[in-house]
């Protein structure tokens, strides 16, 4: 079988990398180096259907459709800066308990849309929790991803265009670790989606991660996150909780019809510099634990987290059982949208233009929990520009994104995922809602102000001529 004698022997032969320490317990590398090389049933890579592998991939190796479906029949460990290659379309299937770590080297696993390469069970029937495999597990010394200039994968790595099912433990585990997570289905699985742990610049783009018992994205100590655009849906527990991890953004994610605890289905706590924009967090349900299953901010972010960072990228977050949003952080004595635990909510569309509605659905200083949360001004359904006031101009945003946007500012208001009629149905539904602009910085008359001050007109526009008529 080609095993050289330093394996014979019981030495690692550096492959772990020089001074790394093995994991112990149920995420242990290694029982021993001989153990896990002989267990190769063939070596990986061996021209035959139905590919039975398992052991170290020490050598660069290549898994290709022709090749496959490939059978982890032993657990398989990536060393000495090896790269397991997968092209799109193949099948990895794992006997029971059985895993994939990538302790040092990478996985370059890029499948497509057409030809999406799939980990899972190596079950034909219906799956059993005696089937369930280990999940996909990323070490300390797995070569992160690398970004170009303008954010696009470059080297390292990446999951992309995979389904990840049907494992019974976490079916992603980043331990110090950064791959890029694409495009990828996660589901299914009897623990986590995804969890990351003590590892910087990890991005989840443009995933889907439902039906996973456990919840679907958690952290610790997980600097620079981003999560963008991704699908969070029908999970159970958590659907996102990230603790001690700073620098987090998520941008266009949406997250409903999960069923948490009660204490926020998006449970962020200790992370500073934390920013949400065009995320849509709604219809989300507790089990009846606690009062909350929209978003719960605890223990102190800092600087103040801000839940929706541009008045024309708006987060939503409405329609959730209990409070839309808690702010456990504790209250800092300012009075500022930037006070130390307080949360800038500000240009969030609550599911309402109803101020009291949106008040009663705030859980905050008010209410004796915590720090100040600011929400006023609030979005209004269909402004798409942020302008405080639906008309012709964010009809023209909307139509010149037909079928192509996907952001609030481009005119899907349903987070669909495209500008469509249901969206221009929702612009005309709220026509001339809101305060209109003075154009071009005009000052109003006084019997102006005095009309809105009072509130009796708000369907009043007066227009400023530069030139041309608008």
């Amino acid at each position: 079988m080609g095993v050289s004698s330093d394996f014979r022997n019981g030495s690692d032969c550096g492959l772990l990398g020089k001074g790394r320490a093995m994991k112990t317990g149920r995420h242990s590398l290694l029982h021993s180096a001989c153990v896990f090389v002989v267990s190769i049933l063939p070596l990986v890579g061996v021209a035959t259907a139905d590919t039975t592998v398992g052991g170290m991939i020490a050598a660069d190796t290549h898994w290709t459709v022709e090749n496959g479906p490939y059978i982890v029949a032993e657990n398989l460990l990536v060393v000495n800066d090896a790269t397991l290659t997968i092209d799109p379309g193949v099948q990895v299937r794992f006997d029971p308990e059985r895993w994939l770590e990538v302790a040092v080297g990478q996985l370059v696993s890029r499948g497509t849309q057409a030809d999406p390469i799939r980990f899972t069970a190596n079950s034909a029937g219906p799956i059993a929790d005696a089937d369930r495999w280990d999940g996909i597990r990323f070490g300390d010394g797995a070569v992160d991803a690398v970004f170009d200039t303008a954010g696009d994968y470059s080297t390292g790595s990446i999951i992309e265009h995979a389904i990840v099912e049907y494992a019974g433990e976490t079916a992603l585990d980043l331990d110090r670790a950064a791959p890029y997570i694409s495009h990828s289905v996660i589901q299914e699985n009897s623990r986590l989606g995804i969890y990351v742990d003590n590892a910087q610049y990890v991005k989840i783009s443009h995933c889907v991660i439902q039906q996973n018992l456990e919840g679907a994205v958690r952290t610790h100590a997980a600097d620079h996150l981003l999560l963008i655009s991704n699908v969070i849906a029908n999970n159970r527990g958590y659907a996102i909780r990230l603790a001690a991890s700073d620098f987090v953004s998520m941008r266009n994610n949406t997250v409903s019809n999960n069923t948490g605890y009660g204490y926020g289905t998006v449970n962020l706590s200790d992370c500073d510099s934390l920013t949400l924009q065009g995320d849509r967090i709604v219809d989300n349900k507790e089990a009846g634990f606690g009062d909350n299953a929209g978003i719960l901010l605890g223990n102190n972010c800092w600087p103040s987290p801000i839940l929706s960072a541009s008045s024309s990228d708006v987060t939503a977050i409405y329609g959730n059982e209990g409070y839309q949003l808690s702010n456990h952080m504790l209250f800092g004595g300012s009075y500022q949208p930037d006070g130390v635990g307080n949360v800038d909510a500000r240009n969030v569309w609550w599911g309402t233009a109803d101020g009291v509605e949106i008040a009663s659905g705030i859980h905050d200083y008010s209410d004796d929990a915590g720090g100040i949360v600011f929400y006023d001004p609030w979005a209004l359904m269909g402004d798409a520009d942020g302008s405080g006031y639906v008309n012709d101009d964010d009809l023209s945003l909307l139509l010149a994104n037909w079928v192509v946007g996907s952001q609030w500012g481009q005119g899907d208001f349903d987070g669909s995922g495209a500008v469509d009629d249901d969206d221009l149905g929702v612009l005309l539904a709220h026509w001339n809602e809101g305060t209109p602009p003075m154009d071009g910085g005009a000052i109003p008359e006084p019997a102006t102000l005095v009309l809105l001050a009072g509130g009796g007109i708000a369907l009043l526009r007066r227009k400023v001529h530069t030139g041309e008529e608008k």
